[in-house]
């Protein structure tokens, strides 16, 4: 049983009144006399005559062990000199003891219960009545009440039981008065609507709609209307929704007479049925032609390889019937007794037989014939024996010899494999610049080594990728394919030549900056990876591209020379830009329900450019209005950013916060609002951020000097908040290799962060600790597919020597909810932030954590997720019942230029009930991990 959170105030009142006058009286509050003595024997052998704090907190949780009681509040109150009460004010816990519906004439309470999803003796929940209520109106308007009103109001019990009373107004149902088929079909339409009448005057809903549609596609598909669609119109209702028309309309309302002749070896009925021609694999706009290929589909894949199908189609208009005739010459079901290898070959037949078998399909590696299926097998072999080096490969000749009933055939392949072909030379002409052993060793081939046709055929960009790496842009492989080979006359050997332009060497002569009209000339150039008397290369080029795009100032960004003479070596280059404005303004309103309903609204301002010179400025103030508890939370952020430092290539970053948040409610308790333990965290904070790029892919973030100063507090108990400082520098690297920051579907992304916190920083006399958290995270393609692998540890040592030193609680670490094990929500993180309401006073706080996902397309932007989550936090005391925590569930994905907003639902796959723990969560968000 977890010990509940005591607010400090609690902790200040007892220890004051530990030093007090002895206890002379225990009172007992808040419940009924009747049961004032079973909370007093709990807790009177636990209490001596001078109270200590100890024996207190025994008590309560001896309460609280009770599982009857939502809050204790415990005071003194002295009597006289010599006579001080301890009293123990107790709320009781609110449950569902009953529910009853009212007004609900057509469906049973058991109908109800099942929708309300609540049951006598719950928990009070006021979302999960919430959720209860809008469940049932839905049920009614879904079962065709589309006037029906449901409420609930509650009535007192006994102490701590409520009756929930849900009040019904189910108005008149929606009723079916009439159906319209619509086709050219008369009789059809006669048909139809026979079969639907029986729905005139039901109910409208949901189900009775499909039901009907239903009925119409099994109707249409049982009488062969095979290419027959049916779609539902508009319904049209009366003025007060107590009745509707319904109406639908049938395309294409011909049936399909088929007719069968030559089919010995199948029955009409085998045929029709391997069709598939239910409501999920209607025909094409061609339906005829689809029937044919259906009907040969069905005779090769059995084996029928020379099956002749014909057809003849008569539509009788009066009738609305296509009649289709299939003349069906069978043949025989050809068994392949053999593959025999014939020609020249270098290993054994078999070698050569198999490959057929298993490359063609898996009809042939069945041992049955079919052409198709065999050319197909033929073509692999040749394509393989190249690449093996046999360059001169080929199979002139394929016959297939039946034996006198036409049932097995034995297929001779005539093989000239040729001989394979030994690189002997590599010839690199025109190559000066860079040696001919590693050019050799870019493009995969090696003098001595077998020719393999398909490294030949990245030979030459990889020359080239090479040569432009270094310096050299014009370069070109001017001769190409079969020009490269040069065979000796009994093709066991050839020679490669590449003949290579290199051009010159590209070194930058000057930078010409076009296009920015209020952006000075130095912030565009101090951006690029490349100055005056530089050697140019497409990945300097890249990079600076990269560079200015990140700040966020131009639109369009190009990079080029200006010279065409590929004679020039030395180059202007040519920087042109187009700016976008520099000045944002933003705000707008809005709803979420991060932890309660709230209503919030923001205004935001930033200037990116200021006086043309790259310096930021920012400003945001948003308001949140939590209407249940009437509390307005606050954020002003502001920040300023110096890029090139002192001229380097140094960014420094100035940022500061002040902001007034809930960030935990005690959803244990249920009296709203005094039943509940509402925390807010009152923060004023300031960094300096010095900013550089050590590589294109690894950056350094170097926090100069960090400080916040925080105030926790429980907002209805009108008590001194709980501050604390804490002042921290420390350094992070983050190295990242991956093809798009908002979408990877490849690459790495690692860091690694370091952080101390002392009283030397201005941190409080009981913050002293050193933290380090490292992650790594890898995307793999897998065609369409990409699986994404995360792993996370930090570390963090307390190193204060105060006897009521600890870790900060903004600073330990907690594991649940969208950025570390989907499936938890905030007041169910691994520890709940009330286990460790002062922060971790152990030696060390440890965690790790692994997130696995599975990410596919579905439609257009529109992609799917499945994922685990699993972690483990650890420190000195905190005992789990599961120190392995992990989810897995699913998610839908729609994906963004910023990066994908995704909905996802994590399952806890190891639900701990005693933490009063739900089942799964639901969790809304924009980005990936």
């Amino acid at each position: 049983m977890m010990i509940r959170f005591i607010p400090l105030f609690v902790f200040f009142l007892l220890t004051v009144m530990a030093q007090a006058k002895p206890i002379t009286g225990i009172i007992i509050e808040g419940v009924p006399t009747s049961q004032t003595d079973f909370y007093r024997n709990k807790i009177l052998p636990l209490l001596k005559t001078k109270e200590a704090l100890s024996d207190i907190q025994n008590a309560i949780e001896v309460l609280y062990k009770t599982d009857t009681l939502s809050y204790i509040d415990v005071f003194t109150e002295e009597v006289s000199d010599d006579k001080t009460n301890l009293i123990f004010k107790l709320t009781l816990r609110q449950s569902i003891k009953k529910i009853k519906f009212n007004g609900n004439g057509t469906y049973s309470n058991s109908d109800l219960f099942s929708e309300l999803g609540i049951n006598e003796g719950d928990g009070y929940s006021e979302d999960k009545i919430k959720l209860g209520i809008e469940n049932v109106k839905k049920f009614y308007n879904l079962s065709g009440f589309l006037n029906a009103q449901v409420g609930a109001h509650f009535a007192q019990a006994n102490a701590g039981e409520l009756t929930l009373i849900v009040d019904i107004e189910e108005g008149s149902p929606c009723r079916i008065e009439n159906i319209q088929i619509n086709s050219a079909n008369i009789k059809l339409n006669k048909e139809l609507l026979e079969r639907t009448k029986k729905k005139i005057r039901k109910n409208f809903s949901q189900n009775t709609l499909n039901d009907i549609q239903s009925n119409i596609t099994e109707h249409l598909i049982k009488e062969k209307f095979y290419s027959s669609t049916i779609s539902a119109n508009e319904p049209s209702y009366n003025s007060t929704k107590t009745g509707v028309t319904l109406n639908f309309t049938v395309s294409d309302p011909y049936s399909y007479a088929l007719v069968f002749e030559g089919n010995e070896k199948f029955t009409p009925f085998q045929i029709i049925n391997d069709l598939k021609l239910e409501e999920n694999n209607r025909l094409s706009s061609s339906p005829v032609d689809d029937l044919t290929e259906r009907v040969l589909k069905f005779y090769k894949k059995r084996g029928y390889a020379n099956v002749v199908i014909k057809h003849k189609e008569n539509i009788y208009l009066e009738d609305y019937v296509r009649r289709i005739n299939f003349t069906i010459t069978e043949g025989s079901k050809i068994k392949i007794k053999a593959i025999n290898i014939e020609g020249s070959y270098s290993r054994k037949p078999d070698y050569y037989s198999d490959f057929i078998y298993s490359h063609s399909g898996e009809l042939i590696d069945s041992k049955y014939y079919n052409s198709d299926d065999l050319d197909v097998g033929v073509k692999n072999l040749v394509t393989d024996l190249q690449n093996q080096g046999f360059i001169t490969a080929q199979i002139p000749t394929t016959r297939v010899d039946y034996d006198k009933r036409r049932e097995t055939v034995t297929i001779k392949i005539v093989l000239n494999e040729g001989p394979q072909t030994y690189i002997d030379k590599i010839i690199f002409k025109g190559s000066e610049h860079i040696k001919p052993k590693e050019l050799e060793q870019v493009i995969g081939l090696k003098s001595g080594g077998p020719l393999h046709l398909s490294e030949l055929a990245d030979a030459s960009l990889k020359i080239t990728e090479l040569y432009k790496s270094k310096g050299y842009l014009d370069v070109k492989v001017t001769n190409q394919a079969k020009d490269i080979i040069a065979y000796t006359d009994d093709n066991k050997r050839a020679n490669l030549t590449f003949d290579i332009y290199e051009g010159p060497l590209v070194i930058v002569s000057s930078v010409v900056v076009e296009g920015n009209n209020f952006t000075k000339d130095y912030v565009i150039k101090r951006e690029l990876q490349f100055q005056n008397d530089d050697i140019l290369t497409p990945d300097k080029i890249s990079y600076s591209e990269q560079r200015l795009q990140s700040l966020g100032l131009f639109g369009t960004i190009e990079i080029r020379t200006l010279s065409d003479d590929p004679k020039e070596g030395r180059r202007t280059v040519l920087i042109y830009v187009t700016e976008r404005n520099p000045g944002i303004l933003k705000g707008g309103i809005g709803a979420d329900n991060e932890l309660t309903l709230s209503l919030k609204g923001y205004v935001g301002a930033a200037y990116k450019n200021l006086f043309g010179t790259g310096r930021s400025i920012s400003g945001r103030l948003q308001v949140n209005d939590k209407v249940k508890y009437g509390f307005f939370e606050k954020e002003l952020n502001f920040g300023y950013t110096e890029p090139f430092l002192f001229g380097t290539e140094n960014n420094i970053k100035l940022s500061g916060v002040q902001s007034s948040k809930l960030y935990y409610i005690n959803k244990d308790s249920t009296v709203v609002p005094q039943g509940e333990k509402v925390f807010a965290i009152d923060t004023t904070q300031y960094n300096v951020i010095l900013e550089r790029d050590i590589t294109r892919n690894l950056k350094l973030l170097l926090e100069l000097y960090g400080f916040a100063h925080t105030n926790t507090y429980e907002i209805f108990a009108h008590a001194d908040p709980i501050p604390i400082d804490i002042g921290t520098t420390g350094p992070t690297l983050i190295y990242d290799l991956r093809d798009n920051i908002f979408n990877p579907s490849r690459g790495f992304l690692g860091s690694l962060s370091l952080e101390y916190a002392s009283p030397s920083l201005n941190s409080s006399s009981t913050v002293n600790y050193v933290k380090g958290v490292t992650s790594m995270t890898k995307y793999f393609p897998l065609g369409p597919l990409v699986f994404a692998q995360e792993a996370k540890v930090g570390y963090t040592s307390n190193l204060s020597h105060e006897s009521d030193g600890a870790i900060p609680q903004v600073k330990s670490f907690v594991l649940g909810g969208r950025s570390t094990i989907r499936g938890f929500e905030p007041e169910e993180s691994v520890p709940k932030l009330l286990d460790i309401p002062y922060g971790i006073k152990s030696s060390y706080n440890l965690f790790y954590l692994a997130k696995s996902e599975l990410r596919f397309p579905i439609s257009g932007a529109f992609g799917g997720v499945l994922f685990y989550d699993g972690g483990h936090v650890e420190f000195t005391g905190y005992n789990q019942q599961f120190p392995w925590r992990d989810s897995a569930g699913l998610g839908l994905r729609y994906n963004t230029p910023v990066g994908p907003v995704s909905l996802e639902y994590g399952f806890k796959l190891n639900r701990d009930e005693t933490r009063g723990e739900s089942p799964a969560a639901l969790h809304f968000s924009i980005g990936v991990f």
